[in-house]
């Protein structure tokens, strides 16, 4: 079977996602196996397809790298929403929103400021745009297991919700 690559949407990789994917492949079937160490390390020649994928720059990376520490952080940090019988629900507290007051859906994208998501709850702009961000996130997860039967109820759940999403 022929098979062709695509980086996904969003993806800031300049290199030929066709190249890259069969220079994986070609990786695979050498070593039996792909990890990201792997991978770095056959990036490292000048003469590697996919040397350009990567940062060489150490000081430039180091601060890239801080900076994706410091997004993790941000994203990571939770509370608890107390609910109907005590129950506990986790919710992130921090959001990346845009220059123009938009909300981010690349958290890579470095020029963004982070707001908490209750100020954005109350902000109706911000929460249509975040009901907007989490129903696109649903409809690609959906894509990606549809196929699994299993999960039909949850499928039709969503399709009963849609139209609470503004569009």
């Amino acid at each position: 079977m022929k098979q062709s690559y695509a980086w996904k949407k969003g993806s800031k990789l300049s290199v030929n996602a066709d190249v890259v994917g069969k220079y994986v492949d070609q990786l695979k079937k050498k070593h039996g196996e792909i990890t990201p160490e792997l991978l770095l390390k056959s990036a490292e020649s000048t003469r590697s397809a996919i040397h350009s994928c990567f940062e060489w720059d150490n000081d430039e990376a180091a601060h890239q790298y801080r900076l994706s520490q410091a997004r993790y952080i941000l994203r990571s940090i939770i509370t608890y929403v107390i609910t109907s019988g005590d129950n506990k629900r986790p919710v992130r507290v921090w959001i990346p929103v845009g220059k123009q007051h938009q909300i981010i859906e690349d958290e890579d994208q470095t020029e963004s400021t982070y707001k908490r998501v209750d100020e954005i709850m109350h902000n109706p702009n911000l929460r249509a745009q975040l009901l907007i961000r989490a129903w696109k996130e649903l409809k690609q997860w959906r894509i990606r297991y549809e196929i699994y039967e299993e999960l039909a109820e949850v499928f039709k759940a969503m399709d009963s919700t849609k139209n609470k999403i503004p569009s």
